[in-house]
């Protein structure tokens, strides 16, 4: 889901700088037929599944009666479709990886001491007021917001 997403690249990426989101428009209609074998037996080694599944896959439709055939994609409402969907995403995850080692590099840039001591004050306060109450939390609220306030205002690098 969306926040187990947001969860772990809060978790996991903290020094990311910007993300790159995509939506892949027409996914299943427009799966290549033999690459996904070609991913599919990579794993598997069974030639009569891969087959069968291949066969799956150019099974065609019928609409009002007529037979069409099916060049690409995976059918829509097959019980296979998001399993086989998964199986080349999976491969475009593992590219998008290889492309993102080749740009991942140690910043030559160093935090500011300002920047930091600020970004730490905050963190503190924002520990405290999960513990308070009422108009102390309201005082240390207006507090934690100016100081999120400045830190936008600091360079966060030198």
């Amino acid at each position: 889901s969306c926040h187990t997403a947001l969860k772990t690249i809060k978790r996991e990426f903290g020094g990311a700088r910007w993300f790159v989101e995509g939506d892949i428009k027409g996914c299943f209609d427009n799966i290549d037929h033999v690459t996904l074998i070609g991913f599919i037996n990579l794993k598997i080694k069974d030639m009569k599944m891969s087959q069968l599944i291949y066969k799956f896959l150019k099974a065609g439709y019928l609409e009002n009666w007529q037979y069409h055939k099916t060049y690409s994609g995976t059918p829509q409402g097959g019980i296979l479709s998001p399993l086989l969907a998964n199986i080349y995403l999976h491969e475009l995850d593992k590219f998008v990886l290889q492309l993102k080692m080749k740009f991942d590099r140690e910043s030559p840039e160093r935090i500011t001491p300002e920047y930091r001591e600020l970004h730490n004050e905050i963190k503190r306060i924002s520990h405290r007021l999960k513990k308070l109450e009422g108009e102390e939390k309201a005082k240390v609220l207006l507090e934690y917001q100016e100081k999120r306030k400045r830190l936008t205002t600091l360079p966060c690098t030198s």
